[in-house]
């Protein structure tokens, strides 16, 4: 979970999953400067190491658009439900494609198209290039539908972060069965 929502969390038992250890510690130092814990998990969202239907609620925030092929952040998604009790809601967050027009620094990833390399330097050192997939409504609707479970219901809602455009974030919220 991005560490920007962590203040929305003082009443939850929260359990947070990244393949980063870095941005774990990050968390954890959000955590504490609110007086909030968690357990974190230092794992790959393609396999979570969580019992299925273990959440209430399963976040993944500006979160699958960073994991590379479109068979992985399928996997992701499918996770994500596993891990979701019944009646359970999962929320998902992607930059869309509208995006990129607002970014300087992007490098096209040749072996997936609406994939690049986008100039970060948000909390590091030194400027980095991270991967990132550009999602557009049709293609992230295709991937939920590929998802061994029937969702119940399914919403999509672009909103815009930046003021320069309207179309920068989607938002995707299931509700499982």
């Amino acid at each position: 979970m991005n560490a920007v929502y962590v203040s929305s969390l003082a009443k939850t038992q929260y359990v947070g999953v990244d393949f980063s250890y870095q941005m774990l510690k990050i968390l954890r130092d959000e955590l504490c400067s609110q007086n909030l814990s968690a357990d974190l998990i230092c794992a790959d969202a393609r396999a979570l190491p969580l019992r299925d239907h273990i959440s209430d609620m399963t976040t993944l925030i500006a979160s699958i658009h960073n994991v590379p092929l479109r068979y992985n952040r399928a996997k992701v998604l499918a996770e994500a439900v596993r891990v979701t009790r019944h009646d359970g809601i999962v929320l998902a967050t992607c930059w869309s494609r509208e995006v990129l027009e607002l970014l300087p620094s992007v490098k096209p990833v040749t072996d997936e198209p609406h994939s690049y390399l986008v100039k970060w330097s948000w909390n590091v050192s030194e400027p980095v290039y991270r991967y990132y997939h550009f999602y557009d409504i049709q293609e992230l609707l295709e991937d939920v539908e590929t998802m061994k479970t029937r969702i119940v219901r399914f919403k999509i809602q672009v909103l815009g972060l930046f003021r320069k455009s309207r179309f920068t974030n989607i938002i995707v919220l299931l509700r499982r069965e």
